[in-house]
C-alpha cells in the first residue's frame, strides 16, 4: 500500500478537481443550464460527484497496486495492459453518463435517460479529458513500477553475490582444514595407505569447492560424490562410528540444488552431536513428497556445550529464497533432526 499512500493528498486534489470540472462543464453547457440557480445551491450533487471521482480514482490505484503485487508480470504483458486500459475507458464513460443522468434526475429536467446531441458531445469531451489524465497516471505508474523492478533486480543481484560469498566462506572453515592435516600427519605415520586415500579425498573436497564458486546450482549426483569424500575424511578421524546411508530413487540423481548444501548439513551433524564408539551416528539421505524434497536426517545427541549459531542453515535458507523462491524445512524432536531441501527440476 506504500505506492498508493505516496502522494495521497495530490491524488485527492486531482480527483476532486476532475469531479468539479466534469460537474460544472455538464452543468453550464447542456439543457441543465435552465436550472442553474437551483443546482448552484445544491451542494449535495457536487459533493456526490467529488466523492464518486475520488472513489473511482483510488479504486483504480488500489486495483493496479494489487495486480502488480499478486501478478508481477501483469504490466509486462501488452495485451493485458490494453484490456485494462479499455476496461477503465468503458467504466469512465459509464460514470459520466450516470453523472449526467443523475443531474437531470435531481433537477427534474425532462427524461433523465434521454441525452441529446449537445449533452452527449460534452459527455464525450469530459470523458476524453479524463482518459488523457488517466493515461498520464498510467504512464507515471508504469515508469515507477519499472524503476522499482530495476531496483529490486539490483538488490537481488547484490544479495545473491553476498549470499554466495558468505556460503562459500562459511562452509569449509579453517578448523576443518587443521583437523584434516592433523589426521593426515597421524595416518602417514601409522597407516600410509590410508593416508594416501585421505589425501586424495581431501584434494577432491577442495577441488570441488573451488570449482563450484561460480555455480548457482549443481546436480545431486555431484553433491553426493562430494559428500562421499567429505564423509570419508571424518570417518578416518572418527572411525566406524560415523556412517552415511542413502535411500534415493534413480530418477532424482540429475535434479539440482545449491552447491555445498550436503556438506553444510553433514558438517552440522558432526559439529553439534556426540559421535564416538558408544554413540555411533548415521546420516540418512532420502527423498519424500514424490521425490520433490531431499531429506538429511540424523539421531539427535546434542553436545552440552555447543557454539551453534544457526548461521549455516539461515544462509542456506536465504540462498534458496534467492534462487527459486522456496525455503528449507527443519523438523526436530527429542530423538531426530531432519532438514528437508527442495530439489530443483530442470
Amino acid at each position: 500500500m506504500k505506492e498508493i499512500s505516496y502522494g495521497k493528498s495530490a491524488c485527492i486534489l486531482l480527483f476532486s478537481a476532475l469531479g468539479v470540472f466534469s460537474y460544472f462543464l455538464l452543468l453550464y453547457h447542456t439543457e441543465l443550464q435552465e436550472r442553474i440557480p437551483d443546482i448552484k445551491i445544491s451542494l449535495i450533487a457536487l459533493s456526490i460527484t467529488i466523492a464518486v471521482f475520488n472513489l473511482f480514482g483510488f479504486s483504480l490505484l488500489v486495483s493496479s497496486h494489487w495486480m502488480a503485487t499478486n501478478y508481477p508480470l501483469y504490466y509486462i504483458d501488452k495485451s493485458r495492459m490494453l484490456w485494462h486500459y479499455l476496461l477503465v475507458a468503458i467504466l469512465l464513460l459509464l460514470m459520466n453518463c450516470t453523472l449526467f443522468i443523475s443531474l437531470k434526475w435531481i433537477t427534474s429536467i425532462g427524461d433523465p435517460f434521454v441525452i441529446r446531441a449537445k449533452g452527449a458531445g460534452l459527455v464525450i469531451a469530459v470523458w476524453f479529458v479524463e482518459m488523457i489524465i488517466f493515461s498520464l497516471l498510467l504512464i507515471n505508474y508504469s515508469m515507477r513500477y519499472t524503476l522499482n523492478l530495476y531496483k529490486e533486480k539490483q538488490r537481488l543481484e547484490a544479495e545473491s553475490i553476498q549470499a554466495k560469498y558468505t556460503a562459500l566462506q562459511s562452509q569449509l572453515n579453517p578448523h576443518f582444514l587443521f583437523n584434516s592435516l592433523n589426521t593426515l600427519i597421524a595416518e602417514i605415520e601409522y597407516d600410509p595407505a590410508t593416508a594416501v586415500k585421505f589425501t586424495q579425498h581431501l584434494s577432491e573436497v577442495y577441488r570441488y569447492v573451488l570449482r563450484q564458486q561460480q555455480c548457482q546450482i549443481v546436480s545431486l549426483k555431484e553433491e553426493l560424490d562430494f559428500l562421499d569424500s567429505y564423509i570419508f575424511l571424518h570417518q578416518v578421524r572418527l572411525g566406524d562410528c560415523l556412517s552415511l546411508e542413502r535411500d534415493l530413487p534413480d530418477n532424482v540423481i540429475d535434479h539440482q540444488l545449491p552447491p555445498l548444501t550436503l556438506q553444510l548439513l553433514a558438517e552440522n551433524v558432526v559439529k553439534h552431536n556426540y559421535i564416538d564408539d558408544f554413540n555411533p551416528m548415521t546420516i540418512r539421505v532420502y527423498t519424500e513428497r514424490n521425490s520433490r524434497y531431499l531429506c538429511v536426517s540424523n539421531t539427535l545427541r546434542p553436545k552440552k556445550v555447543s557454539n551453534a549459531s544457526g548461521k549455516g542453515l539461515k544462509n542456506l535458507s536465504e540462498r534458496y529464497q534467492l534462487l527459486c523462491k522456496q525455503d528449507i524445512q527443519i523438523r526436530k524432536n527429542d530423538h531426530q533432526f531432519t532438514v528437508s531441501i527442495p530439489l530443483i527440476y530442470e
